[in-house]
């Protein structure tokens, strides 16, 4: 996307007054209804590809409730997420995107408003400014509570959707909304599999996409060559990681930017940090916030362990002297 973008109507729409309350949210309100006019323009639009569109949609919707600003489809900074990025993290084709995009923001649908530049910025800036008032976060609990509010009626907006208020619902009490703790288990860290659901939605598409590289031979390659570089600077701090420290950056820098990654063992192998566990964190940190809006000690812990034939020459890598 060379442009931002930002989900028409989404606080009335697709936030209720508890998933306001989130600092991180785990949940977008869906209308349920199939009669609005957008849907069925979508079906008539698409045909036989409207299934399809319409999954990236639901998609896009979660991708944007992970943003900084909720809705708006930039990073921190205001930067647009690339359509190619967007694809690749929710594991849909690009071309689906592209039509869905094109379609979606045509002025006789609006599910999509393109922003200008001092938009995005005032935007950004609004969401700041409620994020400093403690009054407007009310207790931010990390999961939203077992009853919502009293039914209401629904009624259509001109975008197409339907906009439904607070629906009396009960949380059902299933796998599927179980709130777990953010840094995840022992097990996962292990190469177990995932208990629950990780409050971030953002880190629930990575952590897919993680397991599926898992049987990527090409990426396993780049990964095991990356934790080698890592394990040959010869310094006291990095010969001292573990081999699942190793692990972890080496796989998240080969996935997010080989190229920072790089460059930090560079400046830790001629001595340009004093505390290269710390630097290394912190431009983790960044990278993970821009990459994928997820926090490096919750992404560090869903990096998954590769098959045993190949994990086997990250634990042994050949110390040379650094440059």
């Amino acid at each position: 996307m060379s442009s931002v973008y930002r989900i028409a109507k989404w606080r009335e729409v697709f936030e209720k007054s508890e998933s306001r309350k989130l600092k991180v949210p785990s949940w977008v309100s869906l209308p349920i209804a199939f009669g609005s006019s957008g849907y069925h323009s979508l079906l008539d639009e698409f045909g036989d590809d409207a299934p399809a569109i319409y999954g990236c949609w639901c998609a896009l919707l979660l991708v944007s409730a992970g943003c900084n600003v909720r809705g708006m489809l930039a990073d921190s900074r205001g930067n647009p997420l690339r359509i190619t990025w967007i694809a690749r993290t929710t594991g849909f084709p690009v071309t689906l995107y592209e039509r869905l995009v094109a379609w979606a923001e045509s002025e006789d649908i609006g599910w999509l408003e393109r922003l200008e530049a001092e938009d995005v910025q005032a935007a950004i800036a609004e969401n700041q400014a409620i994020c400093t008032d403690s009054s407007s976060l009310g207790d931010s609990p990390t999961h939203p509570p077992e009853v919502w509010g009293k039914s209401r009626a629904t009624r259509q907006d001109k975008t197409g959707q339907d906009i439904t208020s607070h629906n009396k619902t009960r949380q059902d009490k299933t796998p599927g909304q179980a709130p777990v703790d953010s840094s995840l288990s022992s097990e996962l860290a292990a190469g177990g599999s995932m208990v629950g659901v990780v409050s971030n939605p953002n880190l629930m598409i990575l952590k897919d996409r993680w397991d599926r590289l898992r049987t990527d031979q090409k990426f396993l390659d780049l990964v095991i060559e990356n934790a080698k570089k890592l394990k040959r600077v010869k310094h006291p701090a990095i010969q001292s990681m573990s081999k699942r420290q190793v692990l972890e950056y080496s796989w998240a820098g080969t996935d997010f930017d080989p190229n920072v990654l790089q460059g930090c063992i560079e400046r830790i192998a001629t001595r340009q940090v004093e505390k290269p566990l710390a630097y290394l964190d912190g431009a983790f940190r960044k990278l993970c916030n821009e990459k994928s809006q997820c926090r490096w000690d919750d992404v560090r812990a869903i990096v998954p362990n590769p098959p045993t034939a190949q994990s086997a020459p990250v634990a042994e890598p050949q110390e040379t002297e650094a440059a």
